[in-house]
């Protein structure tokens, strides 16, 4: 293997493992050129390209999230005869629900890493995997548990599927990996909306194909649509879609675009293409 091959595999892997975000570079080229060079050939990275949906884009902005709420009595390193329950949030009992979901969380992660395997052909080196935490060249994935702050009894066990390629997300071996995994879809905004304004557009707005809801606070909304299943939260910076049950990555996906064409001619939608 040459060094520029070397190298270009090798590179990136290392990246991969030492920044938890996408950095952007600025390649410079040195030395002669001729009308004979050859930069790279991009064919198959065009051909991969077109075969994206429109939107995919959006991704670098977007994660995949499941949270199941359990008991703090039922994970598997609670001893009855030795703990409680903790009645309050605080940094030590946050502490003593991580500690006793190690095997909560292990079992998630060996689950995924053991289908990655199987179905997707990585090599060892496009792997990196600690308990609770995978990171691919097209994806990471992560699971942890923590004590749920408005709950002190229960715990969230919770899952995100992060940089995510657009690429990948057509792939059918992804999408058997990830299978009735997810169930939501979190977009962040640049920058957080105003509730109540937001709020206000929308029954400004006499649509009647969407029913908004809030608390009496406005700290976020809801919007149901007519004739669709997708279900829309805002709170803050986030945009969350939720399906009606576990899915795919690609139907997830799929119901984030049909819920920007549902919200067309709000605030919202310019929102998610700026």
């Amino acid at each position: 293997m040459s060094l520029q091959n070397h190298l270009s595999i090798s590179v990136p892997r290392t990246l991969r493992k030492a920044y938890a975000a996408l950095e952007v570079q600025t390649p410079w080229l040195y030395g002669v050129q001729n009308r004979d060079f050859q930069i790279a050939d991009l064919a198959p990275i065009l051909a991969t390209r077109a075969k994206v949906k429109p939107g995919y884009g959006q991704l670098k902005r977007a994660l995949l999230r499941e949270t199941d709420k359990i008991s703090i009595r039922s994970l598997s390193g609670f001893a009855r005869r030795r703990h409680h329950v903790p009645d309050h949030v605080s940094s030590s009992t946050r502490g003593f629900v991580e500690s006793i979901s190690k095997q909560e969380v292990d079992e998630h992660s060996d689950a995924v890493f053991n289908a990655i395997r199987e179905n997707m052909n990585y090599k060892r080196l496009d792997l990196s995997y600690e308990s609770g935490s995978i990171i691919t060249p097209d994806f990471e994935y992560g699971v942890w548990c923590m004590q749920d702050d408005s709950d002190p009894e229960m715990a969230l066990l919770c899952e995100e599927l992060t940089n995510i390629k657009p690429s990948i997300v057509v792939d059918d071996r992804f999408n058997l990996v990830f299978k009735d995994r997810f169930s939501e879809l979190v977009f962040e905004f640049p920058k957080s909306l105003s509730i109540s304004n937001m709020i206000d557009a929308v029954e400004d707005s006499s649509r009647d194909d969407i029913q908004i809801s809030y608390p009496k606070d406005i700290a976020s909304c809801e919007l149901k649509f007519k004739n669709s299943d997708v279900k829309v939260r805002i709170k803050g910076r986030e945009l969350i879609v939720t399906a009606r049950s576990a899915c795919t990555p690609r139907d997830l996906i799929e119901a984030f675009f049909v819920s920007q064409q549902l919200l067309a001619g709000t605030p919202i939608s310019s929102m998610l293409t700026s």
